[in-house]
């Protein structure tokens, strides 16, 4: 389905899909440092891979998804530890006891993480 929308606003009003643009990767820094000249309230950039960048919904994350699904279940976040290896990740595992990203994660996410995994 095609959606045309009349401004921005409009567009972020309803929930929808991330959109992942993926380039060679000697395109991706000058991508992104174009996308932060475009900073929105309705949406955020994330490089997720070197030839990966995910625009999504601000309201759209893995801390709201885990914040409900802990509520539901009678705990809280600071009773959790979180797995993950990308930017987009690292709200989540801020958020958590313990975050925890494998060592083949992107350097952002390896420096905030509690725990850095190697391989076994």
């Amino acid at each position: 389905m095609l959606l045309l929308e009349k401004s921005e606003e409009d567009f972020y009003r309803e929930p929808n899909a991330k959109i992942i643009f993926r380039a060679d990767a000697a395109y991706i820094p000058a991508v992104e440092a174009r996308a932060k000249e475009f900073e929105s309230p309705y949406y955020k950039v994330n490089k997720t891979r070197s030839t990966l960048m995910e625009f999504q919904n601000r309201n759209a994350s893995k801390v709201y998804a885990l914040a409900q699904f802990c509520q539901l279940n009678g705990f809280g976040l600071k009773n959790v530890i979180a797995f993950d290896d990308t930017t987009n990740d690292n709200e989540m595992l801020k958020a958590v006891a313990a975050g925890v990203c494998m060592i083949n994660g992107l350097d952002d996410t390896k420096a905030m993480a509690y725990i850095l995994l190697s391989n076994w």
